[in-house]
């Protein structure tokens, strides 16, 4: 597929398609990053960016191409293990999760494998992880509340504050 500059620009792209065309682009084009980013009006970051969106496996790709995952679905997909990415996204395709709710989704996982790794009992992850599905509760129903998590040698701490 041969992509021009306009065709970039006209944004009518999928943006895994759009993140093809760029690789494309640069390949043949030899530019580097930064140059085509100036000339489509980017930050060389935000090119990058959708760039990434390549590393994900092709299942996911084409939920991004067929409209049924955004691009914010997808740019929060990579912060999961590749050999999760799958699963994952199938799981917010069912549940049909807003970006917020993935990226919280994505969050719960991630503190329950950094809680496993520390060697926190089952037990313990089971509380915290209650308490935590608790507060996005009263986060969703409109309550104003913050959650602040502290580990200490023996214990963890949570606080959550509302807003009177």
């Amino acid at each position: 597929m041969s992509v021009t500059i306009e065709d970039l620009q006209r944004k009518r792209l999928s943006a895994v398609a759009e993140a093809k065309a760029i690789r494309d682009y640069l390949e043949t084009e030899e530019l580097t990053q930064s140059e085509l980013a100036r000339r489509l009006g980017y930050s060389q970051s935000a090119l990058a960016n959708k760039l990434r969106l390549l590393k994900l496996p092709e299942s996911v790709q084409e939920a991004v191409d067929e409209g049924r995952l955004s691009e914010r679905h997808a740019r929060a997909l990579l912060k999961v293990a590749e050999a999760e990415q799958e699963k994952v996204a199938s799981v917010i395709l069912e549940r049909n999760y807003t970006v917020r709710e993935s990226e919280e989704y994505i969050a719960s996982l991630a503190s329950r494998h950094t809680l496993h790794d520390r060697g926190v009992s089952n037990s313990v992850r089971i509380g915290i992880n209650t308490m935590k599905q608790a507060y996005e509760l009263c986060r969703k129903s409109g309550l104003d509340a913050s959650l602040q998590e502290t580990e200490y040698e023996n214990e963890i701490k949570l606080v959550i504050r509302f807003r009177k």
